[in-house]
């Protein structure tokens, strides 16, 4: 049967904060639990990720103009 629990998903903190405290609560099997956590862990990553290059090109973009202008 489908599981209900109240999910806080304004952002991955507070989603991995409501799968805790529903598998405290014993709402969410702890299997289930874990299979939700690593799945938020894995798009963290992604977010890291992709917040990283754009960090990266950001800062390519400053050195090639910094060149550009003789600095």
């Amino acid at each position: 049967p489908p599981l209900s629990f109240e999910l806080d998903d304004s952002d991955l903190p507070a989603t991995a904060r409501s799968i805790l405290r529903a598998v405290a609560d014993g709402l969410l099997p702890t299997d289930q639990g874990k299979l939700l956590l690593d799945g938020l862990a894995s798009m963290a990553k992604v977010i890291e990720v992709s917040e990283l290059r754009e960090q990266v090109e950001r800062l390519e973009d400053e050195i090639n103009s910094a060149k550009r202008d003789g600095y």
